[in-house]
């Protein structure tokens, strides 16, 4: 993705070993909230919304000493634009229905997903950087860049393990939650700009990994059940593990053919995530069958 000297280099596979655990911990976190009810939240077009924005900053910050950090700083704090505009353009009155929020985040997403393209076209011998991005890996992440961004991490979590108990009488339906008490829009909007700064701070570092927020959330849930004050912490935990799995897992399948080749762990996640995926959609289906 930059140009590195050997020096360079070393210095970036000695102190990036431990950041795979911080960027699991993170996803799990930010992906337990995107899971926990279908029906009040759509974030892959979040994803893309910070993502395509750390794609462009590649084309001006090639040659920058403060590459790494640039990509964060360019691809963090835009989402929460884009947020904002799709849940403007989904407010009808006072309310915003969650059929208009899915919508108009699809279109958000396909439009960003277009600019993306077109950048692939346009980007020439940038073309690698932007399949980095796009498969997502930790191969240029340090420790400082994990730090930069932990303060908003922390705030994040605190903020929406707080709501613990507002996601559990959601996950009995909007209705239920209202008679018990649960101002439902004043919670979705909160939710969504602290998961947002969550997510968006993962994908800044280490790009679109993929399957991460699908699989760990249902997993953990199914063996622990549905209650989001223990889900939460479980999430994080689990996150990290599936996360630093995946990364070995990809250093032992590169070994044979590079000692310098390093597998983007991107591509370990969305390899198991597929099948996953398949597996939980037919059984969904089976039981709208019944």
């Amino acid at each position: 993705m930059c140009h590195y000297s050997s020096n360079t280099l070393a210095t970036h596979n000695s102190r990036r070993s431990g950041g795979r655990c911080p960027r699991g911990f993170r996803r799990g976190i930010s992906r337990r909230i995107q899971k926990s009810d279908g029906r009040l939240l759509h974030f892959r077009c979040l994803r893309w919304r910070g993502y395509w924005r750390i794609i462009l900053a590649a084309f001006w910050l090639r040659h920058s000493p403060l590459r790494l950090k640039a990509f964060a700083v360019s691809g963090f704090p835009r989402p929460f634009i884009c947020h904002v505009l799709v849940y403007n353009i989904s407010r009808v009155g006072s309310r915003v229905p969650v059929t208009t929020l899915l919508l108009c985040g699809i279109a958000v997403n396909f439009f960003l997903y277009a600019v993306v393209a077109l950048l692939e076209v346009i980007a020439g011998d940038e073309l690698h950087a932007i399949v980095f991005w796009l498969i997502g890996g930790f191969s240029n992440v340090l420790w400082s860049d994990i730090w930069a961004v932990l303060p908003f991490i922390i705030v994040g979590v605190v903020v929406v393990y707080f709501y613990a108990r507002d996601l559990n009488l959601l996950a009995l339906g909007e209705e239920t939650a209202q008679h018990l008490g649960v101002n439902i829009e004043r919670v979705k909007q909160i939710l969504l700009v602290f998961a947002s700064m969550v997510t968006a701070a993962a994908v800044s570092l280490s790009g679109l990994v993929g399957f991460v927020g699908l699989m760990v959330p249902h997993i953990t849930r199914l063996v622990i059940g549905p209650d989001h004050r223990i889900l939460f912490p479980a999430s994080t935990i689990v996150g990290a593990i599936f996360l630093v799995v995946c990364d070995a897992i990809a250093r032992v399948i590169a070994t044979p053919f590079a000692s310098t080749l390093e597998l983007p762990v991107g591509i370990i996640t969305m390899l198991a995530g597929a099948p996953f995926f398949i597996i939980l959609f037919r059984k969904k289906k089976q039981s709208y069958a019944l």
